[in-house]
């Protein structure tokens, strides 16, 4: 299989060629571009079969770059990364024809994953943005599309019950950042305290919350 990475950091870049070099016992054959304009050169040159593919490029972005490549050779497999993960531009990249999305703040066997999973034919999203994108589904809430992958997961951790301290230590995130990630969540869902997005939580049946007598509680009994 032949791969094209699009992305205007050379790190970037060599670090995931690095991965898939890896994946493909140095056998892949790797390009490289740090544009839309020179990735769509060397693609309709070249029709590599899988294109590693950032959401933001100096010229254009890459979802009008990955959807000119889909509507000229629809079996290409398109692979999104992007330091960007709100829920709402990870559906947009899998609708117009994505196999997989990958933020960047994924550790790199994620990435190996999603490649290895890709390669074999089947889609993959990253495992915080897909239970994100299934709740917004199932709840057909707007204002949790809105939610980052990072936002959503803390959104539902808080609503279970544990403490600031125990998410950052469970994320291995500074008590600041989960400070500033939960303002940002309260102002997102405009709520303003966190019973208030446990009854959020409930309400919209993502969690159960149990009496003693082993019965969930009705949303209309928890505290707003």
């Amino acid at each position: 299989m032949n791969y094209l990475i699009v992305d205007d950091h050379p790190l970037i870049r060599q670090s995931y060629s690095q991965i898939i070099n890896q994946i493909c016992n140095g056998l892949a054959q790797i390009d490289h571009a740090d544009n839309a304009q020179s990735a769509w050169l060397k693609w309709t040159e070249i029709r590599h079969e899988l294109v590693v593919l950032d959401v933001n490029l100096p010229d254009i972005s890459g979802l009008d770059l990955a959807t000119k490549i889909l509507r000229r050779q629809p079996a290409t497999r398109v692979m999104f990364f992007s330091m960007h993960d709100e829920l709402g531009l990870v559906s947009r990249a899998m609708k117009l024809g994505a196999c997989a999305f990958v933020s960047k703040s994924a550790e790199p066997e994620e990435f190996a994953r999603a490649i290895r999973t890709i390669s074999e034919g089947e889609f993959y999203v990253e495992h915080r943005l897909a239970t994100g994108l299934v709740c917004s589904k199932h709840t057909g809430s707007n204002a949790l599309a809105t939610l980052s992958g990072r936002e959503n997961e803390i959104f539902l951790m808080i609503a279970k019950g544990y403490s600031s301290r125990q998410i950052g230590k469970l994320l291995n995130l500074s008590a600041k950042t989960v400070a500033n990630n939960l303002s940002i969540i309260k102002q997102k869902l405009n709520v303003d305290t966190t019973a208030a997005m446990t009854h959020l939580a409930v309400s919209l049946q993502l969690i159960e919350v149990y009496q003693p007598t082993g019965q969930p509680v009705q949303p209309s009994k928890l505290a707003s």
